[in-house]
């Protein structure tokens, strides 16, 4: 049974990535975007018979590419929220029931074999070897990884600021202005190193 869950599960996210788009009805929309970008999503639109609207095919991340140079913060935001529901939009590639199959499955056959749970289990054979030393690393890199966060939220709100952009920070905007943060402090553009 886990077995044939875990083939369902990858196979649904390759179907779910393979369906999901995001459609736009206007170029406005996609503001920001290299002129090839904007060409290959007419096409890209026109493939799937949506003649006159652009798509961008989601890729299999939650960051979608496009985010750090869409400078429509609408059209960001609908782009991250196309990209987080994959799995989860009710329709036949949907994983939420495989996922709780797979878990109940785990957290069963760990039982049988003698162990507290999954974790335990699959982390007998690894370095860490058990969810102890897992917990205290995460514990480890916490405080560090919060506090690198929150310094660069602050940098990226100064810049929004600096720009009079009226807004606080969001997922949606971390990728776009990271990068005129990282433009600003090193002149480096990541864009011309692509």
């Amino acid at each position: 049974q886990l077995a044939a869950l875990q083939t369902q599960f990858s196979q649904n996210v390759l179907k779910e990535v393979n369906d999901s788009a995001f459609v736009l009805e206007s170029r406005e929309e996609l503001a920001g975007l290299p002129e090839k970008a904007i060409a290959a999503a007419a096409v890209e639109a026109r493939k799937r018979g949506l003649d006159g609207k652009f798509v961008i095919p989601v890729t299999n991340t939650t960051q979608q590419a496009p985010l750090a140079v869409l400078s429509n913060r609408a059209t960001r935001e609908k782009l991250l929220t196309t990209s987080m529901i994959r799995g989860t939009r009710g329709n036949e590639f949907d994983n939420r029931n495989v996922v709780l199959q797979l878990a109940r499955l785990r957290a069963e056959r760990a039982e049988l074999l003698g162990y507290e749970n999954y974790a335990a289990y699959s982390l007998e054979d690894q370095t860490a070897k058990d969810t102890a030393s897992v917990n205290k690393l995460l514990g480890d890199l916490t405080a560090p990884a919060l506090r690198n966060a929150k310094k660069e939220a602050a940098e990226i709100q100064a810049v929004i600021d600096a720009e009079k952009g009226g807004f606080q920070l969001a997922a949606y905007d971390w990728s776009m202005y990271s990068d005129k943060v990282r433009t600003a402090k090193y002149a480096f553009d990541a864009n011309q190193l692509k």
